[in-house]
């Protein structure tokens, strides 16, 4: 561990940077010694979000993690494939632009993430299957999250 931070119930007005939300300023707060170093850093979606990811790519941090599709700031085309379930077990959309990349991919349950540190490429290599042996590619953003 890090460092932390104890939630009481009522978040004090010690905001690191004025326009982020609670839990972004608490990551932040958190990263603050170690910010402008180069640092990987790896989220789950109660914390991540595209404005969080943009904030700490400006301080030389990296970021993975799970997204919740529904969040402020994903594209739209993400936020729709994800709301109207259209995608079938193994198949991932995605929207990439110079700054991160936010994919969903379809697993039992539909897998949003977003990164700065990788492509929005599955490598034809990796392969997961299925109960009755049919292949599935795993994007490389999720075995990396998972591992």
């Amino acid at each position: 561990m890090y460092d932390h931070h104890i939630y009481t119930g009522e978040e004090q007005q010690n905001a690191i940077l004025v326009g982020l939300s609670i839990t972004e300023n608490i990551v932040l707060s958190l990263m603050r010694s170690i910010l402008d170093v180069g640092y990987k850093l790896w989220m789950d979606n109660y914390y991540n979000s595209p404005s969080l990811t943009q904030r700490l790519l400006d301080f030389k941090m990296h970021v993975c993690g799970t997204l919740r599709s529904n969040r402020k700031g994903v594209p739209k085309m993400v936020q729709k494939t994800t709301a109207n379930k259209k995608l079938k077990r193994g198949q991932l959309v995605f929207y990439s632009n110079d700054k991160f990349m936010v994919g969903t991919w379809q697993n039992k349950k539909p897998i949003t993430m977003i990164s700065t540190m990788h492509a929005d490429t599955v490598p034809a290599n990796t392969c997961k299957t299925t109960h009755d042996g049919q292949p599935i590619a795993k994007p490389q953003y999720i075995q990396d999250y998972n591992r």
